[in-house]
């Protein structure tokens, strides 16, 4: 589960955001010229899991994605560290899209997460992962308990997979944390 915490390193927490929210970050999700789709279509086609490496992250698109936060930016007056939330959830949705395309079996195991495991064990879930990542102001670092909740929770919904399929669940499961924690963020700028 390497990539599991790599990218749980950068999510956080799990709070819906506001319809009014949702409909800003709908702005960086379109308006992309046909040239500045294809890249992003591109991105989305040729990202694998080992790619998860911030600093490998493709500058391409991450200018792409910066333009198209400071058009947002000036048509709804965000900040500066809102038009940053936004392009970091646009550029985590992309990689969660491609994830999910590629590994459809690991999106079953994220809404079965969300839907078929009960209330204190999802908020239990969620609450480790917020938690791992510093986003709730502490610095955490997950106990063996934490991790065998976690493996098992994945497990319990994906029996019998491989390590690296359970890598690229975790991975899924990661790019949602982060996508929760920045539209948490947004929302609160």
């Amino acid at each position: 589960m390497k990539y599991f915490w790599a990218s749980l390193a950068l999510a956080g927490s799990a709070l819906p955001a506001s319809a009014q929210v949702a409909d800003q970050l709908d702005c960086i999700a379109t308006g992309y010229s046909a040239e500045q789709k294809a890249v992003l279509d591109a991105y989305v086609a040729a990202f694998e899991i080992s790619d998860m490496d911030i600093k490998d992250r493709p500058l391409e698109v991450l200018a792409i994605i910066d333009e198209r936060a400071l058009e947002c930016a000036s048509e709804y007056g965000w900040s500066e560290e809102a038009s940053e939330a936004a392009g970091l959830y646009q550029f985590s949705d992309l990689t969660a899209d491609s994830i999910a395309q590629k590994h459809p079996e690991a999106k079953v195991v994220l809404d079965k997460i969300d839907t078929e495991l009960p209330d204190a064990e999802r908020e239990r879930f969620w609450s480790i992962m917020t938690s791992a990542t510093g986003a709730a102001g502490t610095e955490f670092q997950p106990t063996n308990a934490d991790f065998m909740f976690i493996g098992t929770t994945i497990l319990r919904f994906s029996p019998g997979i491989s390590e690296d399929e359970q890598n690229i669940v975790g991975s899924l499961i990661g790019m949602e944390a982060l996508l929760r924690h920045t539209e948490a963020t947004f929302s609160e700028l």
